[in-house]
């Protein structure tokens, strides 16, 4: 092991992917569906709003970003 680099491994294709570990602890695990999960919501409540209200007034939710008129 050069400056801490492990030595080359092939790719094992033949690898059962239930071998890998997806998280180090429960809280990673936690971390990573709430944060899918807001970022669904979110795109969800835009695509309802965008198919609904947005229709009729689309400026309600919308905000002045810097530089932008």
């Amino acid at each position: 092991m050069h400056r801490r680099v492990p030595a080359y491994r092939p790719v094992n294709p033949e690898r059962d992917q239930g071998e890998a570990r997806v998280y180090l602890n429960r809280i990673e695990q936690v971390f990573i569906g709430t944060m899918f999960t807001g970022v669904f919501l979110n795109a969800t409540a835009a695509k309802v709003w965008h198919a609904t209200g947005g229709r009729v007034k689309d400026e309600i939710f919308s905000c002045i970003v810097s530089g932008e008129f």
